[in-house]
C-alpha cells in the first residue's frame, strides 16, 4: 500500500476535512506547494476536490483556484447522476426477481452522511447480493442488456470469483459483488451485514443501506485494492462514517485490526495534529508522520509489520505480503541504523 500519504496530500486531506480556520490553513499550505494545474495531480489527490470545494467555497472564496474546484465538483455532480439511473434500474430489475440487494461504495457513504451528490464521485456504483444469488442476479441481468466484463457470468466460478464489473448497451457500468470483503471466502460471514442493514431513505432506491462499520470494511478494501485512487478518498470516507461507530468488532471478525487501527490512528492524528503542522505523540502514529528517510522507511514498515502481526497476519492472508520483505530482520536494521544517527537527525 502506499503508504503513508506525502506531506502535501495531508494538506489536502485536512483542507477537505477540518474545520475552519484549520481547514483554510491547511488550503493556503497546500496551494505554497503544488503547482495550480490540477490536472497533474495524483487520483487520490484530484478525487478529493470536490470535498476541498464543498469545505471552502465561501470561505476561500478570492481563491482563483475555487472557480476550478467548482467545476470538478459540477462535473462529479453530473456524472453521479448520469450513473445513478441505471444502478437504481438495476436494483429493481433484481427486486422483482426476488434478489435482494445492498448498496455499497462512495454512493452509500454519501447516503449514509446525507452528502450531496457531488462531493463524492460514485465510480464505480456497487451493489451486494447474497452469494446463493449470484447467479440469478446476473442471468436477470443479462437477459435486460447487462453484460459481465471481461468474461461472460457463466464461465465465472462463484467460490473464487467475488464480484462482477457489468456494462449495458449505453455504456453504463457497475459492479455487482456477492461477497462483501472478496478475501474472505468463509461462509455465512455476510450474515451479519445483511441483518444489520436498512432501507434507504430515498424511497426510489429498491437497496439497502449497510450499517456504518460494515460499509467502513468495505472503505478498507477499496483502498487495498487500488491505494493510488483510492487512498485519499477511502480516508475521508472513514473520517465521515467512523466517528461514535464502535468498529473494533467488526475490524476483528474480518481479520482487519491492525490496518484498521492503523488508518484511524492516522485519522486521529490529521485532526489533533495538522492544525499545528506537528507530528503526534503516539508511537505508531509518530512513525507514520515522520520524514521519507531510509531509517523512517524501516521504522514504518517495522511498525506495520506488528500491526499485521497482531492481527493474525491479515496483509498476508489478502495477498499483501510482498509489501514486507525482509520483516524478520527490520527490527534489528532499524536498530543498528538508529544507533548510528546522530542525536536530532
Amino acid at each position: 500500500m502506499m503508504w503513508p500519504p506525502t506531506f502535501e496530500q495531508r494538506l489536502l486531506l485536512g483542507a477537505a476535512l477540518l474545520d475552519s480556520p484549520h481547514s483554510l490553513k491547511a488550503w493556503r499550505s497546500w496551494r505554497e506547494r503544488v503547482p495550480v494545474e490540477t490536472e497533474n495531480l495524483d487520483p487520490g489527490s484530484y478525487r478529493l476536490l470536490p470535498l476541498v470545494w464543498r469545505s471552502l467555497h465561501s470561505l476561500a472564496a478570492d481563491d482563483p483556484l475555487m472557480g476550478r474546484l467548482h467545476g470538478i465538483w459540477r462535473r462529479t455532480w453530473y456524472l453521479n447522476q448520469r450513473w445513478l439511473p441505471a444502478a437504481r434500474q438495476v436494483a429493481h430489475f433484481l427486486e422483482r426477481a426476488g434478489v435482494p440487494t445492498l448498496l455499497l461504495g462512495r454512493a452509500a457513504v454519501s447516503a449514509l452522511t446525507d452528502s450531496d451528490y457531488g462531493s463524492r464521485l460514485f465510480d464505480p456504483l456497487t451493489l451486494l447480493v447474497l452469494p446463493e444469488h449470484a447467479r440469478l442476479a446476473l442471468q436477470v441481468l443479462a437477459g435486460s442488456g447487462w453484460r459481465c466484463q471481461p468474461a461472460e457470468w457463466g464461465a465465472l466460478d462463484f467460490e473464487l470469483v467475488a464480484s462482477c464489473s457489468l456494462a449495458d448497451p449505453a455504456g453504463e457500468v457497475l459492479r455487482l459483488k456477492w461477497r462483501l470483503m472478496e478475501y474472505d471466502r468463509r461462509v455465512s460471514t455476510d450474515d451479519a451485514v445483511w441483518a444489520n442493514s436498512k432501507r434507504i431513505d430515498d424511497n426510489s432506491w429498491p437497496a439497502l443501506l449497510p450499517a456504518p462499520a460494515d460499509l467502513a470494511m468495505s472503505v478498507v478494501e477499496a483502498i487495498l485494492q487500488n491505494p493510488a485512487q483510492n487512498l485519499l478518498p477511502g480516508l475521508a470516507d472513514l473520517w465521515a462514517i467512523v466517528p461514535g461507530v464502535a468498529l473494533e468488532e467488526t475490524a476483528h471478525a474480518r481479520r482487519l485490526d491492525g490496518l484498521f487501527s492503523m488508518l484511524q490512528g492516522y485519522l486521529a492524528g490529521l485532526s489533533a495534529h495538522l492544525p499545528a503542522l506537528q507530528p503526534p505523540a503516539d508511537e505508531l502514529c509518530a512513525a507514520l508522520w515522520r520524514p521519507d528517510t531510509r531509517l523512517n522507511r524501516l521504522r514504518l514498515r517495522w511498525a506495520l509489520f506488528q500491526a499485521s502481526h497482531r492481527s493474525d497476519g491479515v496483509l498476508k492472508s489478502i495477498g499483501r505480503a510482498r509489501h514486507f520483505p525482509r520483516v524478520v530482520d527490520l527490527h534489528r536494521r532499524s536498530q543498528q541504523l538508529e544507533s548510528s544517527v546522530k542525536p536530532g537527525h
